[in-house]
């Protein structure tokens, strides 16, 4: 028949969690020593650097609102300039309906004029 393998038996170790908890505990106290070797000078520039950012990030919201608002203003002038083209296409049209030659002729006939077609021109 078959041999056992024979039983060895192991030492039992600490548990390996309890090194790392002290080393996180090291490594969590490590920030708050290196945050209190800044100087005065890193500090301020440190803030300079986050006030310009914000300085930066108004003066982006002021000039996107300007420039919306000259958009704004171009578009209403190019409405005012068609509705003006729309106004003077009708006029030209109308000059030229009442400058026909048949009508300046109803019109000379009424008055009781005669009127040859080398006599009458359009004026613009």
């Amino acid at each position: 028949m078959a041999q056992l393998p024979e039983f060895k038996e192991y030492e039992i170790l600490e548990p390996v969690a309890a090194n790392v908890t002290e080393q996180e505990e090291t490594a969590l106290q490590y920030p708050k020593r290196k945050l209190g070797r800044v100087s005065k000078l890193e500090k301020v520039v440190t803030t300079l650097f986050v006030i310009a950012a914000l300085a930066i990030a108004v003066l982006t919201v002021r000039m996107t609102t300007a420039i919306s608002k000259a958009e704004e203003a171009v578009s209403l002038i190019q409405i005012e300039n068609v509705a003006q083209r729309d106004v003077v296409s009708k006029l030209e049209q109308e000059k030229n309906e009442l400058s026909r030659t048949e009508r300046v002729k109803e019109a000379a006939e009424k008055g009781g004029l005669e009127i040859s077609d080398d006599n009458i021109r359009n004026v613009d």
